[in-house]
């Protein structure tokens, strides 16, 4: 559980600096943008799968595979919002 829960506050604090760079970007960077949260939201969800794999307590695994889940719903929403950002 340790390792799990290692591997999830590293791949937390480096999507936060992810996400902060892609927030400070001006709207007519919206490529830029996309890329940062996608960067983010991949780490987040790699660390998501990292952790339902392992085998430790149920509900941190259940807690973990939502994380993934939630990170592929996001990397299908991004194309959309991209869009919008850069209109």
């Amino acid at each position: 559980m340790r390792v799990s829960m290692l591997v999830f506050v590293v791949a937390l604090v480096a999507a936060g600096a992810l996400f902060v760079r892609a927030n400070s970007l001006p709207p007519d960077r919206s490529a830029a943008w996309g890329r940062y949260q996608a960067a983010a939201v991949t780490l987040l969800g790699d660390a998501g799968l990292y952790g339902a794999l392992r085998p430790d307590l149920v509900w941190i695994r259940i807690a973990f595979a939502l994380l993934a889940v939630a990170s592929v719903v996001r990397l299908v929403l991004l194309p959309g919002q991209v869009r919008r950002r850069s209109s």
